[in-house]
């Protein structure tokens, strides 16, 4: 598995991004910080422009999963972090957001009839994930989803991955873990840490953001959480996340002495 990793020379970080888990809010954050002028989408024209981006001391590399420990040494003396998300979030916002990525590998014929609604609903959907998601999900219902990530396992797209894995908790002690429930305050935390005046950040836009909202009450069943829970259970256990079966295992995340 290759591990994608921001790194900043001029504040001294390390960023692991997790699908799912407001990566392109956190690096347009880092885009801001290190003063970088874009327009447009601030991932879209990162990655379209890495090599400008660079100039500002802000860069992308790409290790292999043997090599993330070369990489830890390597910058031994940066602030590792990420942002990492409640499990039951995470796979609700797959089914709304990411959906067409589990039904072409896995319930092919209701993916196909998703994607013909998709397109008779017009050129404005077409390119659209959420409308993607909406469409295949007429034909796929939460339960089926999930018990089928139960079947099939979740390491066929890292968007499904387990966070723990993506983080590569084995080799890598991390400063700091943001939960993104609270977003808010592990920024805080983090400018804080680089010297930065969290006043003088502004306010943190989350892009691309889905909160947890009455669909998960809707959606969520005894059972369905159940199967999240035995799905993602290292997710629950290590990153601290309470399951109904997982109350007294918290905070057992590998991170670096204080």
């Amino acid at each position: 598995m290759k591990h994608m990793l921001f790194v900043s020379s001029r504040f001294r970080l390390v960023y692991r991004p997790i699908p799912k888990c407001a990566s392109t809010t956190m690096v347009k954050l880092l885009m801001d910080l290190s003063g970088v002028e874009y327009e447009g989408h601030p991932r879209q024209f990162f990655y379209e422009n890495q090599p400008i981006v660079k100039r500002y001391g802000f860069e992308r590399i790409d290790v292999e999963g043997d090599q993330l420990s070369d990489a830890y040494q390597r910058y031994q003396d940066y602030h590792w972090f990420s942002v990492v998300r409640d499990p039951y979030a995470r796979v609700l916002s797959n089914y709304r957001n990411k959906l067409n990525r589990y039904a072409k590998e896995f319930a092919t014929g209701k993916y196909v009839r998703g994607k013909i609604s998709q397109f008779l609903k017009g050129p404005r959907h077409w390119n659209d994930a959420n409308s993607a998601a909406r469409s295949i999900g007429q034909y796929l219902s939460f339960e089926d989803f999930v018990s089928g990530l139960q079947e099939s396992g979740v390491h066929f797209d890292a968007h499904y991955v387990p966070q723990h894995d993506l983080l590569g908790c084995d080799t890598v002690a991390y400063d700091q873990l943001i939960r993104l429930e609270e977003m808010d305050a592990g920024i805080a935390t983090l400018l804080q840490q680089i010297g930065v005046d969290p006043s003088e950040a502004g306010e943190v836009a989350m892009q691309n953001a889905s909160v947890r909202d009455r669909e998960f009450d809707l959606l969520y069943t005894d059972a369905t959480k159940q199967a999240v829970q035995q799905i993602y259970a290292d997710d629950f256990r290590v990153l601290g996340y309470h399951g109904t079966d997982l109350d007294d295992e918290h905070d057992l995340v590998h991170q670096r002495a204080a």
